[in-house]
């Protein structure tokens, strides 16, 4: 496999909440820009926002729903399958410090910008639907679709979980991050299950007293897809297997502070996982395609 370009409008902004409702401006107006479709509300001028995602090759696609519900603390944000169930968990979102959003018509990285904020509560939600080789079998309208997040309630204060902006691994240490899948029309979800939860395969396997095999001996490191699994069954704890691959992106076998930007294949990138909020061994780095 190769690196899966989407073909479409990549957006790549920052925006600085102070409340809830700017969480979901912010969001929803360049998720619209990317090519997501408004199903309810308007961005930028609604409370709640319900967008899907273009549909794949394979006729895959997926809903976010973008709520300002009126009290507490946070936005919330859940994904639901495109006839409108089932529908997942609530992800908070905290209405502080600038966010940024990295964003394609497929899928989004919504987060608190800086290294300090990358393992910060309630400080990001991610998500999309994947590209899917031919033989993996898709009806139209259907899901393969992820999303993780680090706020489980509306006054979450934990840090450090892992989702895609700590480490690429599903689920490798204890306080794994929130997650919920989409395989058709099979919701999977956890607030803290390890084994099958969402990630991505690396080659280098951390958690070591030093580094080892993530690069040639002249030192140059290794590119590869950014392939998704999760759980495979109806619970969490079952085998996590390979559903799909992000889109506009891939994985460098080196740390980076988030946020970094390098050029490759004649596109610059910009760097979702932090050298700095690993601090567990691994060394790989997801980059997104932001032109």
């Amino acid at each position: 496999m190769a690196i899966q370009y989407s073909g479409g409008t990549l957006q790549n902004s920052t925006f600085s909440p102070t409340t809830r409702r700017h969480i979901v401006d912010g969001i929803t107006v360049p998720l619209l820009a990317a090519g997501w479709s408004a199903i309810s509300g308007t961005p930028g001028s609604s409370d709640d926002v319900t967008m899907e995602s273009a549909a794949t090759g394979a006729g895959a696609k997926i809903r976010f729903r973008f709520l300002e519900p009126g009290s507490g603390s946070s936005a919330q944000v859940t994904m639901k399958h495109s006839s409108g169930s089932p529908t997942s968990q609530i992800a908070y979102c905290n209405p502080a410090n600038t966010w940024r959003i990295v964003a394609t018509k497929y899928q989004f990285f919504a987060f608190m910008t800086g290294a300090g904020n990358a393992t910060a509560a309630r400080s990001q939600v991610m998500g999309g639907v994947l590209y899917t080789p031919s033989f993996i079998s898709v009806s139209s309208g259907d899901a393969v679709a992820w999303m993780q997040f680090v706020g489980a309630t509306d006054a979450d204060s934990t840090a450090t979980r892992q989702t895609f902006r700590r480490m690429l691994r599903g689920g490798a240490q204890a306080n794994t991050a929130p997650w919920s899948a989409l395989f058709a029309s099979t919701l999977i979800e956890s607030t803290s299950a390890q084994v099958g939860a969402v990630g991505i395969p690396v080659l280098q396997g951390g958690n070591n007293a030093g580094d080892s095999h993530y690069r040639w001996e002249d030192s140059t490191l290794l590119l590869y897809e950014p392939l998704v699994g999760w759980a495979t069954g109806s619970a969490s704890s079952n085998e996590g297997r390979i559903k799909g691959q992000l889109w506009d992106a891939m994985v460098v076998s080196g740390t980076w502070t988030s946020e970094t930007t390098v050029s490759f294949d004649g596109h610059t990138w910009i760097a979702i996982t932090d050298s700095a909020a690993t601090g567990i061994g691994t060394t790989d780095t997801l980059f997104i395609a932001i032109t």
